[in-house]
């Protein structure tokens, strides 16, 4: 009779220890948007696991997104006036999250008072995010990133932000709309050149607005985003604003390149406010001559020179096992392809073409006259541009023409 009870109890132990189990000692699958969604709210997903993405997770038909972490009526769970964090692990293994449309201008009352926090596919993050794509993200509000509303100390690595919008007031970044207390790590990551970053104060590539003390450290990152200011403010190509004083001590920048653009009206500086934030002795960072002729020659690389694969070599890229580049192009992923981006140097002519979420994305580099035609020759476009277009466009074959004075150029692009 012992037996037999002392035999279910443990049964019963084993069943209850269940989830606390998983998130130790295995990682959890995420397959599905159900499984995505599920992260911190499911008893088996809580939010220090440890997650692997199995394959694609497509948003697209999400209206009613909440970024992992902010699991209460878009707010963050408050216990103890501390914000919830994603402490565990997610993998992304090559995987993108993509096609999602968010917009939230909410607030939250926690430490600090009543706080704006949009997000992106987290909410803030203390733990370890990489080998992630994601791609084509629409995500507008305040506190916004692609990737987080904020980063508590945490690693970010592997990660590509890739034909996304992140628009809003204040607080606007590529991937993360603040930082949070010291401990930032961001190791080989890219936001592309279709990506645009819009915000009317406190805008930056990457982190919109350093929000405490910070120790941060960006290894072999680039950024090459269209920004725009929509207030009376200037844009910057890695940090957007210091909250608070930083330490220069505690910030490290190795072989990080910024060759973003501003789109018309808007001022953009390629490092940071108050450039000795980011001086240190010892960082290697340097931004595009073309976009930025009054940066210094040894913190300066022509365009032409960051389309080539030796420029990111000799700054010790690991183009065996992480990075891989094409003639012409950017660098990206080893897992990723260029499907969907083309960036085209013909007869002089310098642009980029997207072709993500049904649409024609044409991003120029001096103003031409742009002419779109289908595969019969019909016109579906037709018009100068001095910075950017975009053309609705179902599946097929489309021609593009491109002219500015003594040139043109064709190019051929398929819309999947």
């Amino acid at each position: 009779m012992k037996k037999n009870f002392y035999f279910k109890m443990l049964m019963v132990a084993v069943i209850l220890c269940i989830p606390l189990l998983k998130s130790w000692s295995q990682n959890i699958e995420i397959a599905t948007v159900a499984d995505l969604q599920g992260i911190g709210i499911d008893a088996d997903k809580p939010l220090s696991g440890s997650y692997v993405l199995m394959n694609d997770i497509d948003l697209s038909d999400v209206t009613n997104w909440v970024p992992i972490g902010m699991n209460t009526g878009h707010t963050f769970n408050v216990a103890g006036n501390q914000l919830t964090n994603f402490q565990g692990t997610f993998d992304g293994q090559g995987h993108a999250i993509k096609n999602l449309t968010y917009t939230f201008n909410g607030t939250y009352v926690g430490t600090f008072g009543t706080d704006e926090l949009t997000g992106g596919i987290f909410g803030r993050i203390a733990g370890t995010v990489k080998n992630l794509e994601l791609r084509n993200l629409t995500i507008t509000g305040n506190c916004a990133g692609a990737l987080a509303a904020a980063l508590a100390p945490s690693n970010i690595e592997n990660v590509s932000v890739i034909g996304c919008t992140i628009s809003g007031g204040s607080e606007i970044g590529g991937v993360s709309g603040r930082t949070n207390n010291n401990g930032q790590a961001i190791k080989n990551c890219f936001i592309d050149q279709t990506t645009k970053i819009i915000g009317g104060t406190k805008v930056g590539g990457y982190i919109g607005s350093i929000g405490q003390a910070i120790a941060l450290v960006m290894t072999n990152c680039y950024m090459a985003a269209t920004m725009e200011c929509t207030g009376d403010g200037t844009v910057y190509g890695i940090i957007g604003d210091f909250a608070v004083p930083a330490n220069p001590g505690n910030m490290s920048y190795t072989s990080v390149f910024v060759m973003a653009q501003a789109a018309a009206g808007t001022t953009l500086e390629p490092f940071t406010p108050d450039n000795e934030k980011i001086g240190i002795e010892g960082s290697t960072y340097f931004a595009c001559s073309d976009y930025f002729p009054s940066v210094a020659a040894e913190n300066a690389k022509t365009l032409s020179e960051l389309r080539q694969k030796a420029t990111y070599v000799d700054a010790g890229w690991d183009f065996d096992t992480i990075w891989q580049i094409k003639d012409g192009q950017f660098p990206i992923f080893q897992w990723q392809e260029y499907t969907g981006i083309i960036n085209v140097v013909k007869a002089g002519l310098l642009y980029n073409v997207s072709t993500l979420n049904n649409r024609i994305d044409v991003m120029v580099f001096e103003p031409l006259f742009l002419s779109v035609y289908d595969i019969t020759g019909k016109a579906l476009f037709s018009a100068h541009i001095n910075t950017s277009a975009s053309i609705p466009a179902s599946s097929g074959i489309y021609i593009l023409k491109l002219k500015s004075t003594g040139k043109e150029t064709v190019q051929k692009i398929i819309v999947k």
